[in-house]
């Protein structure tokens, strides 16, 4: 789907090349490929009407018991989100400013703690609007029950350096329906790329300023298209929480994927 909308962009195309053809003299590569990508995680089942109904249902779990029950599931949760940085003697922080910057502050940690291999770098926590549920009452039996409303809950901010993607992060809600949101970038994950090539390349910022095989660097860009998305942001979801299959072992469900941003560029090298 990616790959074919994106070839498509022929205005936007039509212009890169007709600007490189005016100063084909001084320019030495062309790279397309994305760049910010961001994707979030729902289940659906919980979104739909009377779906929290369902499965607390099938979890057993009685309506005099239900806000004990979530309120202790989001217990666990946090806890075994933040395990893993635990584990690996990383900072966890909590943010009480939405101003702060969390990927500076991040690369600031990476580069005064450098990992030796891919992992998990840092841990952010900041109390965030969310939808998540209450209790509707109401004279209206069908209109009676558990709803989505907006409200505030703990969020986790979790960066690592992913062994493909790169410095990268992922951020759950830890109140039910357990919202994720997963960042990155594709101009991070091709430097990866390079580098496990031993092919050499510059970046000022998110920009590449110099490669020495253009041809490979676009090349990889290209093979980014023909990810298999839902099973790579599943995987980052688990490791995220690793409790997911227990907690819906009675009521099996899934995260479905959708592109909430999704940018392309174009970076024009010149001598």
């Amino acid at each position: 789907g990616y790959k074919d909308r994106v070839t498509n962009l022929n205005p936007r195309r039509n212009a890169v090349e007709k600007f490189v053809a005016r100063h084909q003299s001084i320019v030495t590569g062309v790279l397309s490929g994305f760049d910010r990508l961001v994707f979030r995680g729902t289940l659906q089942l919980l979104r739909q009407d009377r779906g929290m109904h369902i499965f607390l249902g099938r979890a057993k779990v009685a309506w005099v018991d239900w806000k004990k029950f979530m309120l202790d599931t989001s217990d666990r949760v946090k806890k075994a989100v933040l395990a893993e940085v635990d584990r690996a003697r990383r900072p966890t922080r909590y943010l009480a400013s939405p101003k702060t910057s969390k990927e500076d502050l991040a690369r600031q940690i990476l580069a005064e703690r450098p990992l030796r291999k891919p992992g998990v770098v840092c841990a952010f926590t900041a109390v965030e609007p969310c939808m998540s549920f209450d209790y509707h009452r109401s004279k209206d039996p069908k209109a009676r029950g558990l709803t989505l409303r907006p409200r505030k809950c703990q969020h986790i901010y979790k960066y690592y350096v992913h062994p493909t993607f790169g410095f990268m992060h992922a951020r759950i809600q830890t109140w039910f329906p357990f919202d994720v949101q997963i960042n990155m970038n594709g101009r991070e994950w091709l430097a990866r790329d390079l580098r496990g090539h031993r092919s050499g390349f510059k970046q000022a910022d998110n920009c590449f300023t110099w490669l020495a095989n253009p041809a490979l660097a676009q090349r990889l860009m290209d093979q980014q298209l023909e990810t298999e998305w839902p099973r790579e942001l599943t995987a980052i979801a688990r490791r995220l929480n690793p409790l997911h299959d227990e907690i819906f072992e009675p009521c099996p469900i899934d995260y479905y994927w959708s592109g909430y941003q999704t940018e392309w560029a174009t970076d024009v090298v010149f001598e």
